[in-house]
């Protein structure tokens, strides 16, 4: 669910109203349908709606606003047609699973906690980044290091996510990131005191 602008005029004058909406498959295809009308709302109560939305939609918080800046004079079409016969689909990576997993990284804070522990190597992919996709490769689709680098990274939408192009990802900077997470990997006892990992020798 999202909240929707509606724009009227009366008497000349315009008014700005909001709604909240859901999209819905039809055989037509996916068309908005209107949950409930909310009237003139002001920016706390946009804010509030926005947030029950997210709720209920099971989404994360946007890291940019939900709402204009600026009211736009533009009147807000309300139905745009698509011809899909005319469209085609190129280079399809899989999205959804990792941008949970993701989300959940990020919402964990595990990727500022590997970058204060971890220190940055001069290869430009930051170390706390490399652990980032090993542990996204585990939840999403456990394989060795090599699938990793050869096949999984390139079908997923990490790349653009995270910034790092698939080029470079390879099973050595998978292999090493190991090296620099495994001094901060421990068990904790009945007790809770922490005891370091047995390191082979």
């Amino acid at each position: 669910m999202f909240l929707k602008r509606i724009r009227v005029t009366v008497s000349g004058k315009r008014h700005t109203y909001w709604a909240l909406v859901k999209s819905i498959r039809t055989a037509r295809g996916p068309r908005h349908q209107v949950v409930s009308y909310l009237g003139e709302l002001q920016p706390a109560q946009k804010a509030g709606w926005a947030h029950v939305a997210r709720i209920v939609s099971h989404r994360p918080e946007p890291s940019l606003t939900l709402f204009d800046t600026a009211e736009s004079t533009e009147p807000v079409p309300e139905k745009i047609e698509v011809h899909v016969r005319g469209m085609h689909v190129e280079r399809t990576r899989d999205f959804g699973v990792v941008y949970l997993g993701l989300t959940l990284w990020r919402a964990l804070k595990l990727d500022k906690l590997l970058d204060r522990s971890i220190p940055r190597n001069r290869e430009g992919v930051r170390w706390s980044v490399v652990a980032a996709i090993l542990a996204l490769a585990r939840f999403c689709e456990p394989s060795s290091e090599l699938h990793i680098a050869d096949t999984w990274y390139e079908r997923t939408a990490l790349d653009d996510l995270l910034g790092v192009p698939s080029r470079a990802v390879n099973k050595d900077r998978l292999y090493r990131a190991h090296d620099y997470l495994l001094p901060h990997m421990g068990t904790r006892s009945w007790d809770g005191q922490r005891s370091e990992p047995a390191i082979p020798s």
